[in-house]
């Protein structure tokens, strides 16, 4: 039996909405004027209250609850009261299965930016050394599975939320290398030299990390193989420090063990996200796991690895900037990462990350 990292109780309270106090009720409740003109774009007061309440609690909390109608009987009636509609009008939002995934969900709130201006809004960009890059429409910056621009394989890599813009930018630039690091470890050729560590903590499987020195500080990857189970996940990470990278993609590997193993799988828009979710566990686990292994060789990775998959050719795009929250997208049209690499005819096992 796989340990469990949470309790039931506990993933439930991770997921739900925290008691909130009168000053966080008025900074994170209050409807701007955009922000109505924006929500009044939807028909029914029961998606128009069920999108503002996923509106006020990205920048309150940095995520959204799956229920939304459990939002605080405070914050649904200041809303209410804002936008003209009683509080019984959320009753009910979300049952269909689409309704988030047409509104705002969490990955939408996101991709909304400032609100006011959605699609086809110009969005200034600045280069690494600070200076001013070309301005892009916001939905070549971030395509999504609901853009019309949208075309399959595109995705929406080094992409990054945080409290200041600053750490927003560093995030996103972290993630885009991370994601750089995966497709180079998997659809590489030549061994990559990185220190192992295997982690007894687990009762069924193995989980080891690999980790390695990367331009902007540490890479970790930790793999999870159970042959009993048919399951092999990772979790990976690029962090400044050795310690955060390794702790960070420990964390994210068990996270995902835990969804696999409990049979949760995560709303993705797109089918193939699902489904290369739903094959962690199956048939494709032995042949993932030796590949993995023949391609992080031991012997430390310390100053021994060559691989450049940065470069300074990357854009960041500030596209929220709110008091407290800040979503930036790091571009670079010359950096490869796995989602532009799995379109072409490989003789590997498909790549794992998830």
């Amino acid at each position: 039996m796989a340990t469990r990292v949470f309790s039931d109780e506990e993933l439930e309270g991770l997921r739900s909405f925290p008691t909130i106090g009168k000053d966080e009720l008025i900074r994170y409740f209050t409807l701007t004027p955009a922000d109505e003109a924006f929500l009044r774009k939807f028909r029914r007061a029961q998606n128009v209250l069920g999108a503002a309440v996923q509106l006020s609690a990205l920048p309150w909390l940095g995520f959204v609850p799956d229920e939304v109608p459990a939002a605080p009987s405070a914050a649904v009636g200041r809303l209410a009261r804002q936008l003209g509609f009683a509080v019984a009008d959320l009753a009910g939002y979300g049952e269909r299965e689409q309704t988030r995934t047409d509104h705002l969900t969490y990955e939408r709130l996101l991709m909304v930016a400032e609100l006011s201006g959605s699609l086809n809004r110009l969005v200034q960009g600045d280069n690494k050394d600070g200076t001013p890059a070309t301005a892009r429409r916001f939905e070549s910056i971030v395509p999504r599975p609901w853009h019309d621009t949208y075309r399959q394989g595109q995705d929406a890599t080094g992409l990054a939320i945080q409290t200041t813009a600053a750490a927003a930018q560093c995030a996103a630039e972290r993630e885009l290398l991370e994601r750089a690091l995966l497709a180079a470890i998997w659809y590489g050729t030549d061994p990559i030299l990185c220190d192992v560590a295997d982690h007894t903590f687990v009762t069924t499987g193995r989980l080891r990390t690999y980790s390695f020195p990367c331009q902007l500080g540490f890479f970790a990857l930790a793999a999870w193989h159970d042959p009993r189970h048919q399951i092999f996940v990772t979790g990976s990470a690029v962090r400044g420090s050795l310690h955060d990278a390794v702790e960070h993609a420990l964390a994210e590997a068990v996270m995902v063990f835990d969804g696999v193993w409990l049979g949760n799988t995560p709303r993705y828009f797109t089918r193939a996200s699902r489904d290369r979710y739903a094959s962690l566990r199956g048939n494709l686990h032995a042949s993932r796991a030796e590949h993995m292994e023949a391609r992080l060789a031991g012997g430390g990775g310390a100053g021994r690895n060559t691989l450049d998959v940065s470069g300074d050719g990357i854009v960041f795009y500030r596209l929220i900037d709110w008091d407290g929250v800040s979503l930036v997208r790091a571009v670079s049209d010359r950096i490869q990462t796995t989602s532009t690499l799995r379109a072409r005819p490989w003789d590997l096992p498909p790549d794992p990350f998830a």
